[in-house]
């Protein structure tokens, strides 16, 4: 009886210890914590086919192990790394263009931030809530206000030459 209250124990210890450090993740963040979970999510909603029937029996058979793993890697070992650095490992893209120049994206609290890794040249796009505007600082620091929210479905672009265009979003 003993150790079956002592094997409780350590399991709600272990479960404290994982929640209340905050070792889920940074919930500003909500792209970077559990990313691994997601993305297999991502993955069997859509990316294998279209029909429902076939991405459920997916689900159900091998997805059973894929979503254990992932969930492991998640709270074990990728989030509680997020927790340790402020940084998902797990978190950044790498894009490759028609050209074969890789970009590395990466989101921050308030930026969104692409390098090219030819170049090493990075480009930073902000959004200030307050005036619902998207502007780019390039390498050299220059701020270049890129569109501007008018309204729920409509957002004002400005043109590298100095023209607007209204464009539904």
């Amino acid at each position: 009886m003993f150790k079956k209250t002592k094997y409780a124990f350590v399991a709600a210890a272990v479960a404290a210890v994982f929640t209340l450090t905050g070792c889920l993740g940074d919930s500003n963040r909500k792209d970077a914590s559990f990313k691994c979970i997601k993305t297999v999510y991502k993955y069997n909603t859509g990316e294998i086919s279209q029909n429902k029937w076939v991405n459920e029996i997916l689900f159900i058979i091998p997805g059973g192990i894929c979503y254990a793993v992932a969930g492991f890697a998640d709270v074990i070992i990728f989030n509680s790394i997020q927790f340790w650095t402020g940084d998902n490992p797990i978190a950044s893209t790498t894009l490759t263009d028609n050209s074969g120049v890789e970009y590395k994206v990466a989101k921050t609290d308030s930026a969104l931030l692409i390098t090219n890794s030819v170049t090493n040249e990075t480009v930073e796009f902000t959004y200030d809530d307050a005036s619902q505007t998207w502007g780019m600082i390039d390498a050299q620091g220059a701020t270049r206000k890129i569109a501007q929210r008018i309204s729920d479905s409509r957002a004002l672009v400005f043109l590298p030459d100095g023209k607007t265009v209204t464009a539904e979003i």
